[in-house]
Formats: structure tokens, C-alpha cells, sequence
């Protein structure tokens, strides 16, 4: 279900390629462009039978001569009529995403020469959509930056009050009006000038969320409708069903209790059944069958919910496929019920009034913790003939914990003692991932750059992993470290730098020239307890003072005492909210400047 959403990431990667590839990506502007989709209504004017469209394109250079690079989107139910441009040849080839293992979408694309500055230079691509249900989006910046363009829609008049659009992300410099076109039909006719290519920026938000675009609504006509379609694709005779249950009992066998059913069912998919997406004509929406699944040990996200749900029915549980928008969707299902809403499906276990989501291709996930990715998402799940709209559950960051206990002696100018450090959540799925990922002779080298990070001049002996495995709470990465010139030796004072948060670090962003909002991958709790020995003959002189600050966006603490003759350190952060908004900035870069000064206030030790 990727095959609508990943287009405009790569049409933003295409972007950055041009930057780079053909000079000066700000020589090349498209001076104008004119998109033109018009709706063929079926005979009986019930549907849309197929969309057709037509773009020309005008590329101008400003300074230089140059190239421009003109693309469109295909695949097996879209096709492209024509595509040309002056000393341009068209090039036609698959386009397989780094995330999909095979896909039918492929790219046609024109590398067009503007031999002369401000002479424009035309390319026209005309295509067709033979099936209605593909033609749910379109978006309106392009791979140069926009001087003027305009995107019309027709409508057919039977279908008038059948087809809806609806608007995201529009700007001041986007208008809207509509036409009256022949025979009764509409004209929806969008207008935009200065639009400017979507730039890569450090945390940003998802493209496909923030450039402005519109959906059309109305080939499914209620999201009843849009569920029916999507229903029916699961429902399949599996012949070989048997084997799939006889799995789940012996995966199951000696389980005290319906939790423990649960994860050891989820932990078997993850472990066993490899994720490897495929979306391929029907089924980039079709299930496959869940004992195909168990016999080739491979699926995609549908292929594997469906495997869970089925192991989970056969041990007497009330388990359900969901379609859901993760949040690189830029729509919900209630607002937009197209495929466009959807990009990923889950299992839900059903029990009373609550519902328990399951994500097979989330590894080292346990049950209960949702990747931040489908939290406060729209899930449309299984109901019979009808369906249920949830939302997943938002958890409170102290589900992603990253806990460090160390304790330390002075020698010298180093620290050394011992670490550990507990993970759980997202930030344990992404130790135990990486680890996973990593050849077997550089995992304990991993493992010493983890236990303190980010730290780089340290030594560290005996690097141990425990609960490495799917469905732990947490793992723990232990290990004897020495910080090398962690201490400042001047005039018979210790000045020692602690950095307790160190693993913890919040950005500061230069907005001088920043167009878009900052978003942080998801929220999380960092805490350290450091004990540190003080050495003999010494004595404290000054302890950084105690630091509190709660905002909208994060928490933390950091508080110095004295232990007898160890001076203890206790510290936590709690990222809150993951999403500042761009006039907020400048807020943050002050909070977090002062963040991490507090961080960095040094222990001050002198001679008895």
C-alpha cells in the first residue's frame, strides 16, 4: 500500500539529484506550466471510467545555459501516451524505492538542454489512468522551482456531486476557482506562481505533508465503500489454513494466559517471516494468503497481518487486519477516503473495549509499544461487513527510555568505573535493529561505541548485551569504560567534565535561511545516575548549581549532591512534543542553548 506515498519522496530526491547534477538547480526554473486531468465518466454516468491528462511544461535558464529534468509516474494501471521535449529523448525505466523489494511503478523521464538563457523550451507528457481508484492525488511543485502554474480538474457533470476535492497545504500563492466547461461540466482550475521545489532541511517535516497538493474524493463514496473494496481483497479461501494453525499451537504450547499467546505469536513473525515489500499491480492492496506467507517465510506488512491474524484466531482470539496512514501520510481516512490514506496494515487484537495493535514488521517491538510512526493514526479495522475508525493510542515518552547507570573513580585525568545502560521501546528497537544488522565481528566494537555514546576518546573493556531478543521489555548494554581526559588537572584543581545528558543531544537550527518546521523523530525520556568517587586528598570545591526547566517541548533536571565521599549526579530529559513550528525557533535554539550549557557546567575539585 506504499505505491501512492513514496512517489513525492522521490520526486524531493529526484530534486536534490538535479541540484547537483545539472548545474545550478536555481539556473533552471519551470517559467510556466499548465496540468490539465480530465474525468471520463462510464456510460451509465455512475463512476469514472478513466482520467486522462496532458502537462506542458516551459523550463527557462536565468543565468546560463543548462538542462532540465522532467519526469512522470507510471505503472500498471496508469500509462503514458506521449513524452517529449526538444534534443530530448525519452527514458523509460522501473523505479525501485530503497524500502520495496519489487514494485510495478516506473518513472519516464526527459533531460532536456536550454541552449539559450530566457528562451523557454516546452516538454509534454500526456497520460491515462485506467483505473479510477489510482487517480486520488495530485501534487503541485515540480523538480525545478515554479515561476507560474496552473492545475485544472474536469468533471463531468454526472459527477458533479460524486467527486469532492479537498485542499492541503495551501499557500498564500495558491488560488482556486472554478470553470464552467462543455456539456455541464466543471472546472476546477488552481493557480500558483513563486512555488518553490521542497529543499532538504535538517528535521523536517514528511513532504508528501507539507507541500501543497489535493485529493479527489469520490471513487469510493463513502469510506464504507473505500472498505468494502479493501474487505474483499482479504477475503480468499486458504486451502492450506491448517498448517498455519498447527504453527500457532506449538508456538503457543505451555502458555499460562492470553498475553503470553500474544507475544509469543508476534515474536515468531518477527523473527521468522522476513519483511520485504512488494507492491505489484492488486497486490499492492491484497493480502497474501497467510499460509503462503508461512511456507515462503517472507511477506510484506499485509502479508505478515494477515499471518498473525490467523495464528491468533486459531488460539481463540478476536484478531483483525487494520489499514492505516502512518505519518508520512498526509491525510486521514475520515477526511480522505481514497487509497491515498493508507500506506501500511497492522493486526489488532480485539478484547472487550479494548484493542491491542500489532505490527509484524516493527522488530524488537514488544507488545504494547507502538512505533511512533502509527501513534494518533487513523486505523480502519475489520468489523465484518462494517468497520471500526480507532485511533492508536499517543504513549507517554517514558515508553522510549534510555537509562545510564555508571560508577566512576578518578585516575589521573580519566574516569574509569563501569556503565550500563537499560533501552526500552523505540530506542531498544533501534540498538537491538542495528545490532541485528551489524556482521558478527564488529558487534562488540557496536557495542562499545553505544555504551557511551557519544563519547569518542574512551576506552572500554567487556561490552556485554542482555534481553537481545524481540519481545524483551529492554536490553542492557554493560561494559568497563575509561574517559580519557574526562579530567582537567591546573594548579591542584580537578575540573572534571561529567556531561550527564551526553546521550540525549537537542539541536540548535540555523534559521537564517530555513523555509519549513522542525520535526524530531518521536518522543522519548533520556536518565543518568552517575556516582563518582572523589579522589583522596581532594575535596569539592563547586557542584554545577541544580537545573530544572519545563517547557512546552521537553523537561529535564540535572541535579549535583554529596554521597559521603562520592559526589552524586542524578539527570533526565523528556522530549514532549516532537513538532515546533518554525516562528517558534528561535525559542527552542534559546531553551536548548541553555540546555546544553547546564550540561556542560564542570565539577571543580581542589586540594585539601
Amino acid at each position: 500500500m506504499l505505491r501512492l506515498i513514496w512517489k513525492y519522496y522521490i520526486i524531493l530526491i529526484i530534486a536534490i539529484i538535479a541540484q547537483k547534477a545539472y548545474a545550478s538547480n536555481a539556473n533552471i526554473v519551470v517559467s510556466s506550466c499548465e496540468e490539465y486531468y480530465k474525468i471520463e465518466a462510464t456510460k451509465d454516468g455512475e463512476s469514472i471510467s478513466e482520467v486522462k491528462s496532458r502537462k506542458e511544461i516551459y523550463f527557462e535558464a536565468t543565468r546560463t545555459e543548462g538542462y532540465a529534468l522532467a519526469l512522470e509516474f507510471y505503472d500498471d494501471y496508469t500509462k503514458i501516451n506521449k513524452a517529449s521535449a526538444p534534443g530530448a529523448e525519452a527514458k523509460y525505466r522501473h523505479w525501485i524505492p530503497e524500502d520495496i523489494f519489487y514494485t510495478d511503478s516506473k518513472v519516464c523521464h526527459l533531460i532536456v538542454p536550454i541552449k539559450k538563457v530566457g528562451k523557454p523550451v516546452k516538454a509534454v507528457f500526456e497520460k491515462t489512468y485506467t483505473k479510477a481508484e489510482h487517480f486520488v492525488e495530485v501534487c503541485f511543485p515540480e523538480v525545478h522551482d515554479i515561476k507560474s502554474k496552473i492545475v485544472k480538474i474536469e468533471v463531468p457533470q454526472s459527477l458533479i456531486n460524486k467527486i469532492k476535492i479537498v485542499e492541503k497545504s495551501f499557500t498564500p500563492n495558491v488560488s482556486r476557482r472554478v470553470e464552467d466547461g462543455k456539456k455541464g461540466a466543471k472546472i476546477y482550475v488552481y493557480e500558483m506562481t513563486e512555488m518553490d521545489t521542497p529543499k532538504d532541511e535538517e528535521d523536517c517535516p514528511e513532504v508528501s505533508k507539507i507541500i501543497p497538493r489535493i485529493y479527489i474524493v469520490g471513487q469510493y463514496p463513502t469510506l464504507g465503500d473505500l472498505y468494502q473494496h479493501l474487505h474483499g481483497l482479504t477475503i480468499t479461501q486458504d486451502l492450506a489454513l491448517d498448517k498455519v494453525k498447527a504453527q500457532a499451537m506449538e508456538i503457543t504450547s505451555g502458555c499460562a494466559n492470553e498475553e503470553e499467546k500474544i507475544r509469543n505469536i508476534l515474536a515468531w513473525v518477527q523473527d521468522r517471516i522476513r519483511y520485504i515489500a512488494i507492491e505489484h499491480g492488486e497486490y499492492g492492496t491484497r493480502p497474501d494468503l497467510a499460509s503462503e506467507v508461512l511456507r515462503k517465510r517472507y511477506g510484506d506488512c499485509k502479508g505478515m497481518s494477515m499471518l498473525l491474524k490467523q495464528m491468533l484466531i486459531a488460539v481463540g482470539l478476536d484478531a483483525r487486519l487494520a489499514w492505516i496512514g502512518t505519518n508520512k501520510v498526509g491525510a486521514t481516512w475520515s477526511e480522505v477516503p481514497t487509497l491515498a490514506s493508507g500506506n501500511h496494515m497492522i493486526c489488532a487484537v480485539v478484547k472487550g473495549d479494548s484493542i491491542l495493535y500489532l505490527d509484524g514488521t516493527a522488530s524488537y517491538l514488544p507488545v504494547g509499544i507502538y512505533h511512533s510512526s502509527i501513534q494518533g493514526r487513523e486505523a480502519m479495522i475489520e468489523n465484518g461487513d462494517s468497520y471500526m475508525l480507532k485511533t492508536v493510542p499517543i504513549q507517554s515518552p517514558n515508553m522510549n527510555l534510555d537509562r545510564a547507570v555508571a560508577a566512576y573513580r578518578m585516575v589521573n585525568s580519566s574516569l574509569v568505573g563501569e556503565i550500563r545502560r537499560t533501552l526500552k521501546g523505540i530506542d531498544k528497537m533501534a540498538v537491538c535493529a542495528t545490532y541485528h544488522d551489524v556482521d558478527a565481528s564488529n558487534r562488540a566494537d557496536l557495542l562499545s561505541k553505544i555504551v557511551v555514546y557519544p563519547r569518542a576518546n574512551v576506552h572500554v573493556d567487556n561490552a556485554n548485551i542482555e534481553g537481545y531478543s524481540t519481545q524483551s521489555d529492554s536490553v542492557q548494554i554493560s561494559a568497563q569504560v575509561k574517559e580519557i581526559d574526562a579530567c582537567n588537572i591546573v594548579n591542584g584543581k580537578i575540573y572534571v567534565d561529567l556531561m550527564p545528558l551526553r546521550s540525549h543531544s537537542l539541536n540548535v537550527y540555523d534559521l537564517k535561511t530555513r523555509k519549513q518546521d522542525i520535526s524530531l523523530p518521536y518522543c522519548n525520556r533520556c536518565e543518568n545516575e552517575v556516582l563518582i568517587e572523589i579522589p583522596e586528598g581532594y575535596k569539592v570545591q563547586s557542584l554545577p548549581e541544580k537545573y530544572e526547566v519545563n517547557n512546552e517541548w521537553f523537561s529535564a533536571s540535572i541535579v549535583y549532591d554529596m554521597d559521603n565521599e562520592f559526589i552524586k549526579c542524578s539527570a533526565y530529559i523528556e522530549l514532549k512534543d516532537i513538532t515546533i513550528a518554525l516562528s517558534d525557533a528561535l525559542t527552542w535554539n534559546k531553551l536548548v542553548r541553555e540546555f546544553n550549557q547546564k550540561n556542560r557546567e564542570q565539577i571543580v575539585l581542589t586540594l585539601k
